[in-house]
């Protein structure tokens, strides 16, 4: 279970088996800014929309998605991996491929699998 309350000057969530005395306390304290979720979280690889989704990205998005995922520039990723920031956009854009070599310093880098860059 998930209880979540977000107000101004308010903003945390509760996760776990929630014992029933704090789930009326919320409900009493924070009404309808608090959400209950009873889902089970489940690991996002393993459900179907992440897979349809995996086929469809290509190469040069996966670069862009583990980029933007860690804040970087492109000239921060260039400067990581050898190669320019216009090299770096090249690929994102699909205008160049991607070795094999440089996807296993892609794999290494992001820690993930090699097939996500080739």
């Amino acid at each position: 279970m998930l209880a979540v309350v977000k107000m101004l000057h308010t903003d945390f969530t509760v996760k776990g088996d929630i014992p029933s005395k704090l789930l009326d306390f919320l409900h009493h304290e924070y009404g309808k800014a608090l959400h209950i979720h009873e889902e089970e979280a489940v690991p996002v690889k393993s459900t179907q929309w992440y897979q349809s989704m995996k086929k469809k990205v290509r190469p040069g998005d996966a670069v862009r998605i583990y980029r933007l995922n860690r804040g970087w520039t492109q000239e921060v990723l260039g400067k990581k991996i050898g190669v320019s920031k216009y090299r770096v956009s090249d690929y994102e854009n699909h205008r160049r491929s991607i070795s094999k070599e440089l996807a296993k310093r892609l794999a290494k880098l992001f820690d993930e699998p090699l097939d996500r860059f080739v």
